[in-house]
């Protein structure tokens, strides 16, 4: 049924006549693999009076690995549901995860520095921070000769492409898949967010709630009568 609930919030006149609102939410943990989070939200057409025309629903994510701004009670503009296997988001728990080193100098720092930022909100929306995969880049700046840097492999495939345009080497010095990914070997894990296209691509980060987990489902239910996890 949460195909149901997405196509009911994408449908051309839910935007304009309806609302979306947390209800509630529940969770369980047992350990890092096996945990679910419920989601109790309402929907209901804010131009019936006496909310006559209401749908009420529960959304359950198995094997939790992110949430992020769920906890609103409003969440206007984004009230249009989708369930995606492709987001940068997803790609450390997809790709192969990459511990690498960066060597070269170059003149202007400042350009090349600009071109990574923009770089990254381009290929990645924002949602994935340059910083974080360039940590040692501020030593590498003062004079290192070589830095480590981390990254999953779909965010090499664009970064090496715009190192060698100026003339820098990044040499892979381990690449973990799979198991050996640990917590990050999550080949099922998929994003649920809540979106709103024409106000912002699913994959640009203008602090859209989602929860990634390997498994979403759904269940329209009645007023008062929520199924614990």
């Amino acid at each position: 049924m949460l195909t149901q609930l997405i196509n009911k919030t994408n449908e051309e006149d839910f935007y304009d006549n309806w609302n979306l609102k947390l209800k509630s939410v529940n969770g369980k943990i047992e350990s890092y693999q096996n945990n679910n989070f419920e989601i109790n939200i309402f929907i209901e057409n804010e131009n019936e009076p006496e909310n006559t025309k209401r749908e009420d629903w529960q959304i359950v994510a198995h094997q939790v690995i992110e949430i992020k701004n769920i906890f609103s009670p409003i969440y206007l503009p984004y009230i249009k549901l989708s369930l995606l296997e492709e987001h940068p988001l997803l790609w450390k728990f997809k790709y192969d995860e990459l511990e690498c080193e960066l060597s070269g100098s170059i003149e202007n720092h400042y350009e090349f520095t600009s071109k990574l930022h923009w770089l990254y909100e381009e290929q990645t929306g924002g949602f994935i921070e340059w910083k974080k995969d360039f940590y040692e880049l501020s030593n590498w700046i003062n004079g290192k000769k070589k830095i480590p840097i981390s990254m999953n492999m779909k965010t090499y495939n664009f970064v090496k492409k715009l190192t060698d345009d100026f003339g820098l080497t990044i040499d892979i010095i381990n690449i973990s898949s799979n198991e050996r990914k640990g917590y990050l070997n999550r080949p099922n894990a998929k994003i649920l967010i809540f979106g709103n296209p024409d106000v912002s691509p699913n994959d640009f980060n203008l602090e859209q709630p989602f929860v990634i987990a390997d498994k979403f489902i759904a269940n329209q239910i009645k007023p008062n009568s929520f199924p614990k996890v």
